[in-house]
């Protein structure tokens, strides 16, 4: 005889013909289960057990044996004995699920400790303009949506028009609460339900898909009660091909829709339930209509109405079902995409019980999920909220209906969890100004005595239907909940609903609710909640994010998808499990054995977050491993004249499973691990990331005290009485030893000639002479990443270098076989022979590598500093933030020595502040004026060259002549186009007082030397005008790009000039003002060379005067005896 059954996992055991046979429901997969057959105690004499190939054993002949499966799905199993020459053939049932990702077999965990915790409000996101407002009821989702193993929250916004009834965004925000994307979407009516859900078809997928339900605002019919998917970039993936509401249905449809995903069928493609009807996650097709019965519909209070369904397995066949108020439907799906080869029936109603919100749990611990439904009552104000559990595999209601004995209306949705010492759940739900708690009571006759009321709590809450869910923060096995209603955001005490501890956050409340996941994923969990910073809830809600004051709440998990949650729901990745775990699985506990008193049932809850589990079921604390890394690398440089040890390569990784928090403390002992050989303790003041490996750089002072020493020992996470300071799971590789630090020359390793070198020179590296004997030997590499050996000897030499060749290079020696000795070098620098101040320089530091580009085109940067064959140019853009100082202050000259050039090319408007400090050969001052692109130029404005600053054409410019032997003449264009210089003037009174002085007066010749006139000049430039001598011949200007070069008199390219260099003599033309000709007469001319390309202030040796201060020779011919201008 074969005799088919779906067994119940509470029992364990069931009795067949005599037989007692014990056999587990449900299963995870690669989990050890215990099968075994009896009768009267004792095993038969022969049995025979067939478990199917994917199991270990496939097949037995022991009346008790471990089996482990290593495929999840629905099993059968056949036991047959042989029982007075019969074959008496059982056959059972059982489901395989895949184990949730929260439980772990990690190799880095401790036992968790209670927490004296306390929160803090960790950040909270801005408050945005527009249609990137956060809703006023806005329902927070997390997880990693696109891909960068960072969480993301997921929400609606605030339409600008009309009410907070409907949203047209969906709102994404990075791990610091910055708004990351907005996606515009069609109308959403979020009034109750943020309608969304986040879910990942593969895991492979970069991309995971983001929900939603419209409503039927959208003018386009085609859009109206559909669902959409979008990926985290605003893409549009699909649209739904049907309304989710039937055509014929007598549903409300202008309703806030909580959106379920689930697997139904186990065909790994997940499908939402979303009002009527059920729609496959990877196309958007309809897979199946729901038939006349509960929707999970009701009205949050007295209007809002709203859809709670859920999908759970009610009746433990490993397949999904349909759960509402009053109704489970079987769905079977044949093929997801064609809705006509799926069915739909009811396999469960609740007599006499209306529909309403749903939440699902094993209320009554007898290992199958029931229905927790919660009904609005009378749907008024002063209504009681009717509370009612039942089997949702056979209809049978196990508790209630009750309601809470102070009356109001409404009635959340109920969370469920475990916050006591017994093994059932309790059921907790706000409603109007009031939060409640209920426990199931099995002993009681009557099923509506049941559920006893425990507590009840006034809030501020006068919607009554703000949701909540619940964690363990400080691990002490009773969960917490977390609520905010209309004024504060709550951690409340389970056991006797007290405040543990409130913030003030505001909300207009319907039914969002806080969630907890770790969102910055730090392994501690974290509250995220939407609310206002004060009583405006239509103008400033935003986002808000709370964590331990001391980074001390438990782990928890980083995903949070859909409004009814349960952790088996959904995998970290978002992902939808094929084979979701039953919440009503029951795990063995501390003891390790199935079936004892101390069993758990960790999933059993709703609206519950989980923590990391082992797996048995038992929550454990993941932890940190702080490994000391490559110890022999730790490099000593003693310093014997600042008596300071600088310790340098101390390589720490965090290779446990847990952040390593700051401080991470670091003691230096001598010789041995104990208080008084301690030399020094160094904090370093970051958390170290899981996998995160830090290099640590410290400096001993006053080290000469401790010399000699044979050795140092130094320990991470020690705080100085050799045991680790944070917990962590061992503490086996914490220490470095070396008895070779006699070894170690107490002076600098190793050199470079100079650190600023030119393309083509070359460079000599050498080590310290200590480290010349038989006992060392030598490696000198080219820098990183891709650095090899380019010599072994103590000395080594690198010619004709390239600007490739710039960087730190590495110096190693192996000192007695026994210590690595590893010093990487200054920076070299190889400078080009062309470099320019970059116009988004970091400071003022002239020696700073990262302020020089190799050209004026902005991002062509390079790693050097100026060097002695270096043409340095000063852009006058007017973008440059910053320019050089080389003053003390503002530039380092402790690796690069003076700032030295071989040319320095000042563009106009361009500054170098303490100039005198800077060593070069020649310096040259550009004078823009822009210059035009073609000969007829439309709009008569100039084009910069390279974006320098630019002198207006005509108009008159007031000008410093900074350089000695400039000109007048040095401004003459030769007509093409014209320009007029004038010298300074006075205008005295009849007593000889000067009254007024300008640069009104042209120079009357264009010899004459700058000096003489204050080193300044006044300068006019043509503009272009058409038709127009002087005006329109714009060529010689145009041909120098606008830019007059001073000095120019080497450069043959300037016109109305020529420079005889054996006599070294300036010649400079006069020209026609009507035919624009060059004249041979008169000829002006003065004497300059060298000299020319120095500052007016340095002496006739080409030094700044030795007080740092210039006399200026003022012309003060004839000024009178004032002596005043």
């Amino acid at each position: 005889m074969v005799v088919p059954i779906v067994f119940s996992f509470s029992g364990y055991a069931e009795d067949e013909k005599g037989y007692t046979v014990t056999v587990p429901s449900l299963l995870i997969q690669n989990k050890s289960y215990t099968f075994s057959v009896n009768k009267n105690n004792r095993p038969p004499a022969n049995c025979s057990w067939n478990f199917g190939e994917d199991a270990n054993p496939s097949t037995s002949g022991k009346s008790s044996v471990e089996v482990t499966y290593t495929t999840p799905g629905v099993k059968i199993i056949t036991l047959t004995v042989k029982d007075s020459n019969k074959d008496i053939a059982i056959e059972k049932q059982v489901f395989v699920s895949e184990q949730p990702d929260n439980v772990e077999d990690v190799g880095c965990y401790v036992n968790p400790e209670t927490t004296n915790w306390q929160p803090a409000e960790k950040g909270k996101s801005e408050e945005a303009t527009g249609e990137d407002k956060v809703h006023i009821l806005a329902q927070p989702f997390v997880g990693d949506i696109d891909g960068d193993e960072k969480s993301e929250v997921v929400t609606s916004n605030k339409t600008t028009s009309g009410t907070y009834t409907h949203s047209n965004k969906i709102l994404i925000f990075d791990n610091e609460l910055k708004l990351k994307k907005s996606i515009s979407t069609p109308s959403m009516y979020s009034n109750s339900a943020t309608p969304i859900v986040l879910l990942r078809l593969k895991p492979t997928d970069t991309h995971a898909l983001i929900i939603i339900a419209t409503d039927g605002e959208d003018k386009d019919n085609n859009l109206k009660y559909k669902l959409q998917a979008y990926k985290s970039d605003g893409t549009l993936v699909w649209t739904s091909n049907a309304s989710i509401f039937n055509d014929k249905t007598t549903s409300v449809k202008d309703a806030s829709i909580s959106l379920v995903a689930g697997d139904i069928n186990n065909d790994g493609i997940p499908d939402i339930l979303a009002g009527d009807r059920i729609f496959n996650a990877s196309n958007g097709k309809l897979v199946a209509s729901l038939l006349v019965g509960g929707r999970g519909y009701r009205f949050l209070n007295t209007q809002n109405p709203m859809y709670m369904p859920a999908l759970a397995d009610m009746n433990n066949d490993g397949r999904l079902e349909v759960v509402t108020g009053n109704t489970v439907y079987k769905v079977t799906i044949n093929d997801p995409d064609d809705a006509s080869k799926n069915t739909v029936v009811i396999l469960s109603q609740a007599t006499g019980v209306d529909d309403g919100f749903v939440s699902v749990a094993d209320i009554d611990r007898n290992g199958q999920l029931d229905v927790v439904m919660i009904k609005n009552g009378n749907e008024s104000s002063t209504g009681f909220p009717i509370l009612t559990v039942w089997n949702g595999a056979t209809g049978n209601i196990i508790a209630g209906p009750a309601s809470p004995s102070v009356k109001a209306g409404g009635g959340s949705r109920v969370f469920i969890g475990n916050v006591d010492e017994d093994a059932h759940p309790e059921l907790f739900f706000s409603y109007i100004n009031q939060l409640v708690r209920f426990d199931y009571d099995g002993n009681a006759v009557n099923v509506k005595d049941r559920l006893k009321q425990t507590w009840n709590v006034k809030t501020s809450d006068a919607s009554g239907g703000t949701t909540l869910s619940m964690f363990d923060f400080d691990q002490d096995g009773k969960a917490e909940l977390v609520y905010r209603d209309m004024t504060d955001l709550r951690i409340i005490e389970g056991t006797d609903g007290s405040n543990r501890k409130t913030f003030p956050c505001f909300s207009a409340t319907h039914s969002e609710y806080p969630i907890v996941v770790d969102f910055n994923r730090d392994g501690h969990a974290d509250i995220l909640v939407s609310g206002a910073v004060k009583d405006q809830t239509y103008a400033d809600v935003r986002l808000y994010w709370f964590s331990g004051e001391k980074n001390d709440w438990a782990p928890a998990r980083t995903v949070w998808n859909q409004h009814g949650y349960n952790a088996v729901h959904v995998n970290e990745d978002l992902t939808i499990p094929k084979y979701q775990l039953n919440p009503a699985m029951t795990f063995a506990g501390p003891d390790q054995v199935l079936g004892t008193a101390d069993d758990v049932y960790p999933y059993n809850g709703f609206l519950q977050q989980q923590t990391s589990l082992s797996g048995d079921g038992v929550p454990f604390y993941k932890a940190p491993r702080a490994d000391f890394l490559e110890p022999e690398s730790v490099v000593y440089d003693y310093n014997a004249d600042t008596d300071v040890l600088h310790i340098t390569n101390v390589k720490v990784k965090n290779s446990g499973d847990a952040v390593l928090p700051k401080p991470m403390k670091i003691t230096v002992y001598k010789e041995k691990v104990e208080a008084p050989a301690i030399i020094y303790t160094h904090d370093y003041d970051k958390d170290i990331a899981i996998g995160e490996t830090i290099m640590l750089n410290f400096d001993i002072p006053n080290f000469k005290k401790w010399l000699p020493a044979e050795g140092l020992i130094i320990r991470v996470n020690d705080a100085g009485n050799g045991g680790s300071f944070h917990r962590v799971c061992d503490d086996k590789n914490v220490e470095n030893t070396t008895d070779a630090f006699m070894y170690i020359p107490l002076g600098k390793l190793a050199w470079a000639d100079g650190y600023r070198k030119c393309e083509g020179g070359e460079v000599l590296f050498q080590a310290d002479e200590k480290l010349h004997n038989d006992k060392v030997t030598f490696s000198w590499r080219t820098p990183t990443p891709a650095s090899k050996e380019f010599s072994t000897e103590k000395e080594a030499t690198l010619t004709d270098l390239k600007l490739s060749d710039a960087g730190r290079y590495v110096f190693q020696a192996k000192v007695n076989n026994q210590l690595n000795i590893t010093a990487t070098l200054p920076y070299l620098s190889v400078a080009p022979a062309v470099m320019y101040w970059r116009t988004d320089a970091e400071n003022s530091n002239w020696n700073n590598r990262n302020n020089w580009a190799k050209s004026a085109t902005m991002g062509d940067n390079i790693s050097a500093v100026p060097a002695p064959c270096t043409r340095v140019v000063l852009p006058g853009s007017e973008k440059t933030k910053v320019y050089p100082s080389l003053s003390d202050e503002n530039t380092d000259r402790s690796l690069y020595g003076e700032p030295e050039a071989d040319e320095i090319v000042f563009n106009y408007g361009s500054q170098l502040h303490y100039q005198h400090k800077l060593k070069y050969n020649r310096a040259f001052i550009q004078y823009n004026w822009g210059y035009y692109k073609s000969d007829t130029p439309t709009d008569g404005k100039p084009t910069n060259w390279e974006e320098g600053r630019q002198l207006s054409r005509n108009t008159w410019h007031i000008l410093a002549a900074p350089l000695k032997k400039m000109a007048s003449g040095d401004f003459s264009l030769a007509g093409r186009p014209f320009s007029w210089q004038s010298q300074f003037q006075k205008v005295t009174n009849p007593g000889g007082l000067v009254e007024v002085g300008d640069l009104s007066k042209s120079f009357p010749e264009n010899n004459i030397d700058l000096v003489d006139n204050n080193n300044a000049i006044a300068v006019k430039m043509a503009g272009y005008q058409s038709g127009k001598t002087g005006y329109k011949n714009q060529e010689n200007l145009d041909g120098l790009k606008g830019v007059l070069e001073i000095p120019y008199f080497e450069n043959k390219d300037y016109p109305g000039h020529n420079y005889d260099a054996l006599s070294k003599k300036s010649s400079f033309y006069y020209f026609d003002t009507k035919t624009l000709k060059l004249l041979n007469s008169p000829v002006g001319s003065m004497l300059r060379g060298n000299e020319a390309y120095r500052f007016v202030y340095e002496t006739q040796n080409n030094e700044a005067p030795t007080d740092e201060v210039y006399t200026m020779t003022v012309n003060t011919k004839d000024l009178g005896t004032s002596n005043e201008v």
